[in-house]
């Protein structure tokens, strides 16, 4: 398939934010500038062992993952352990980028001062509590941005966010304080709990005061008490809203954010979404959840183990669109979707790039200074290598999709046609990938799993009809591109 040399001045996006080393992200060890508790580490060294720094004056712990769980993510699956520990790796790096922030902001002002401040006290009263926070999806595309701008020599008024991130941990710690909040505008939110309307606030900072878990908002000669229940809306109060779905057992309650200007920074969103319209993404989303339970069981127990937040995407000028992103751990944004097989695949498919990408932080599968560009039977346009191995993983799931659809509807030549064209494209794909020099070790056995698995699904029959029309999808697809970019 066709690669092209990487044109000069080409700018790449690596999928991961800028933490220090591409092959293991440290453990928190006094991160906060106050003994924590180190998420243990895998006993054992060499390949996905735990790392350590032997020459350091202090312990430094590495998270990274042993190979065979490597393996177990490069055949689309995530058992527990995977879970536990990519997980864990990302709080981490929640509390690398927000020392980092706090580091570069040196001096602090007031507000990031004492934000900062209420932030270790409330650690010290509850971790979990503090974790909540730290680790939901837009705080981490905060702290991604801000401390991207700040290095580049953008301004430090973000980084006053921290005071708004430290309200709403010491509010789930139940913590005491009183705390002064500059809010971006007339509103003030409190990141995964909501956010409060401030009508007639000018400029001037609010001042947040908690006792007992209840809290109260002033300004100049004004005065808001929140609610007790911050799950309930109560007059300006705007709690984020839970999507439980009627009649499943499962016990899958994602947030669907639809306020906090960080939910998902590179895409259009939805603004708040009236009772009506939020009771439609719920019917929307319970219709896919259903066909998932159904016939995709093992798809969407992984949904449930990876996906706390969703967002709400404005569409695009024509369809649908879903999205992910490497700052947004535990998010997926979407668009409204008729079909509720379309929004199964799409939910089966980011959840892959949501596991890719937290995989991607400890583990070097790709060479920083490979700039070859590869064609993508998925995309228009030219892919680097990176985004190459995310469609790769992200359509190794969608052939497993549809294999299962296949199974459920014997009828459906949709699901065979899908089955035929992703399974034989993504093995080419794959092909392509071990073909360049741009895979470090690692990242040549990951590959060669997926194509392995892949393989394994070769012998499968399809109609005729369903082949013959896979194939010509794959032919025009190609040969558009070759039009478009080829020398």
């Amino acid at each position: 398939m066709p690669r092209l040399p990487a044109p000069a001045g080409l700018r790449r996006r690596f999928p991961g934010p800028p933490v220090r080393g591409r092959i293991g992200i440290r453990q928190p060890v006094r991160l906060l500038w106050r003994p924590v508790a180190a998420d243990p580490p895998r006993a054992g060294g060499g390949r996905g062992g735990a790392g350590r720094n032997e020459g350091s004056a202090i312990d430094v712990r590495y998270h990274q993952v042993p190979e065979p769980v490597v393996l177990e993510l490069a055949r689309g699956r995530a058992g527990p352990e995977a879970v536990r520990l990519l997980t864990a790796a990302q709080h981490s790096k929640r509390k690398l980028l927000l020392r980092g922030l706090i580091q570069v902001s040196t001096p602090a002002d007031r507000v990031t001062g004492a934000g900062y401040a209420l932030l270790l006290a409330a650690e010290r009263a509850d971790a979990r509590a503090v974790a909540r926070v730290l680790d939901y999806p837009a705080v981490g595309a905060w702290l991604w941005h801000t401390l991207k701008s700040v290095r580049a020599g953008g301004p430090r008024t973000p980084v006053r966010h921290i005071a708004a991130v430290a309200a709403a941990a010491a509010l789930r710690a139940r913590v005491d304080f009183t705390l002064d909040i500059a809010p971006g505008g007339d509103l003030l939110h409190l990141p995964s709990l909501g956010a409060v309307r401030l009508p007639g606030r000018t400029t001037e900072p609010v001042v947040v005061r908690a006792s007992g878990g209840i809290a109260r908002i002033t300004w100049a000669d004004r005065a808001i008490d929140l609610p007790e229940d911050l799950t309930e809306p109560d007059g300006v109060w705007q709690p984020v809203r839970r999507l439980s779905l009627p009649g499943d057992g499962s016990g899958w309650h994602p947030v669907l954010d639809d306020l906090h200007p960080s939910r998902f920074p590179a895409l259009p969103v939805k603004e708040r979404l009236t009772e009506d319209a939020f009771a439609a993404w719920r019917r929307s989303l319970g219709a896919a959840w259903s066909v998932l339970r159904r016939d995709h069981r093992e798809r969407a127990e992984e949904i449930q183990a990876w996906v706390r937040v969703l967002v709400p995407l404005a569409p695009p000028r024509q369809g649908w669109r879903s999205a992910s992103s490497p700052e947004l751990f535990g998010c997926i944004g979407w668009s409204r979707m008729s079909d509720p097989v379309t929004l199964a695949a799409a939910l089966v498919h980011e959840t892959q790039h949501v596991k890719l990408s937290a995989l991607l932080d400890v583990a070097a599968l790709v060479r920083d200074d490979h700039t070859d560009l590869y064609y993508a039977p998925w995309r228009e346009d030219p892919r680097p290598l990176h985004g190459l191995i995310q469609g790769i993983y992200a359509h190794l799931s969608l052939t497993d999709f549809w294999r299962r659809r296949r199974e459920c509807r014997p009828e459906s030549l949709r699901a065979h046609a899908s089955f035929a064209r992703w399974r034989e494209d993504t093995r080419r794909a794959c092909a392509d990938a071990l073909n360049g020099a741009g895979l470090h070790p690692l990242g040549r056995v990951f590959v060669e799993e997926v194509a392995r698995t892949l393989g394994e699904w070769s012998a499968e029959p399809v109609p005729p009809e369903a082949g013959a029309l896979a194939a010509e999808e794959s032919r025009l697809h190609l040969t558009r591109w070759r039009r478009n970019h080829a020398p």
